[in-house]
């Protein structure tokens, strides 16, 4: 039977997830944004994980938009290591957990680019997990943490470590709308609010395409 069948009536905490977020170069004329920072955070039994960030040199330069984004420069970079060399630790921390991200085709991207053998069958965008809990617009996810409280006891970060800052709001809000108010919603329940199924590795390089949604 199929495993993603199989899981749909045990509560969400049974299975494993790994929040994510990501910095990129920025996108240009013919170039998709490559990865310059990498955080992820690890969710086992409905318990969240330290953060791991990844700093990482990009195979292309970082666009002045972006710098002006994150503050990390071109020269910042210059001694980071390059993907490769840390492919290996990145995949292994995923393992077989199921992604989570704030507007989340936007990591699966960058990643899937990066680590073409990984190919999780689905993911959970906690953009689209609020949108239909709450009924909310706003899509900045600086924005609804502060309205929801999930910024308590946590310094802000616009600069330094920000994918850091970023995946943890994105697991406390994950955490705030998978356990619905006291009552853990079923991994089917979940699926229903925030799931995004990614395509097929044949054609997961749509992932990429900025102007593509599911």
């Amino acid at each position: 039977m199929n495993a993603m069948i199989t899981a749909a009536n045990l509560p969400w905490y049974r299975l494993n997830y790994v929040v994510i977020s990501v910095q990129g170069t920025g996108p240009r004329v013919a170039e998709r944004p490559d990865l310059v920072e990498l955080t992820a955070m690890s969710i086992e039994d409905g318990t969240l994980d330290d953060p791991v960030t990844w700093e990482l040199r990009p195979d292309h330069l970082i666009t002045p938009h972006a710098m002006r984004a994150y503050g990390t420069t071109n020269r910042d970079v210059r001694f980071r290591p390059k993907f490769a060399a840390v492919a290996g630790a990145i995949r292994n921390y995923f393992d077989v957990a199921i992604p989570v991200g704030h507007n989340v085709r936007r990591s699966l991207g960058m990643l899937s680019r990066k680590l073409p053998e990984w190919r999780p069958a689905e993911a959970f965008d906690t953009l689209r997990m609020a949108r239909s809990a709450m009924g909310v617009r706003e899509q900045r996810l600086r924005i609804l943490a502060e309205q929801l409280g999930l910024t308590a006891g946590i310094p802000d970060a616009p600069g330094e470590r920000r994918t850091a800052w970023d995946a943890l709001m994105t697991a406390r809000l994950f955490l705030r709308l998978a356990n619905n108010s006291g009552r853990p919603l079923t991994v089917a329940e979940l699926r229903e609010r925030g799931q995004w199924l990614c395509p097929h590795p044949e054609s997961q390089m749509q992932l990429l395409e900025p102007g593509w949604t599911q």
